[in-house]
């Protein structure tokens, strides 16, 4: 409950109560270190989820704006989306689907490194929560590239992404 009330308090962009931007620069650094650190410990899906909604609702308003104020995240992003832990994998790309409207067409330097992370991620060899995410991941992406020569270099990841939404299917039945 904490993480939505903090999310409440931090992130409602378009009204008054923002306080994010009234924060000292020093004290957003904290915020935001805290944030990922504990999004990196949290052992509880359910808690790690709202946590990933925070962290993603407070970078978009700073994302979408200027890609430098907070610096890391996009690097820890990567960092935790190559690791071998399918936690911080169903993380990242969490975020990432999360941020795609925001971000996405500014991730146009890392398309091929978008792609080479979906295509593995969608992978037999990985979790299925994994996987979901990817695919969640994938379709937001796809979603916001406004160019069509962008979005077919993703047509590839469609028999990936077919089965894993035919094994989702079949696993709630």
């Amino acid at each position: 409950m904490s993480t939505i009330l903090l999310r409440r308090h931090l992130t409602h962009h378009h009204d008054d109560s923002f306080i994010y931007p009234h924060l000292s620069l020093s004290t957003q650094t904290t915020l935001r270190s805290l944030l990922l650190s504990s999004l990196h410990k949290e052992p509880v899906k359910s808690i790690a989820k709202k946590l990933c909604d925070t962290v993603s609702e407070l970078a978009s308003a700073p994302l979408s704006d200027d890609m430098n104020s907070w610096p890391d995240l996009l690097p820890l992003l990567f960092q935790w989306v190559t690791s071998s832990d399918p936690r911080l994998q169903e993380i990242s790309l969490i975020i990432f689907a999360q941020l795609a409207h925001y971000i996405g067409e500014t991730l146009l330097p890392q398309l091929s490194t978008l792609h080479s992370v979906f295509l593995r991620c969608l992978g037999a060899a990985t979790s299925s929560d994994v996987r979901i995410a990817a695919l969640a991941a994938s379709i937001n992406f796809v979603q916001c590239l406004s160019n069509p020569s962008y979005r077919d270099r993703f047509q590839d990841l469609l028999p990936l992404m077919m089965q894993t939404l035919t094994e989702a299917l079949s696993q709630s039945i």
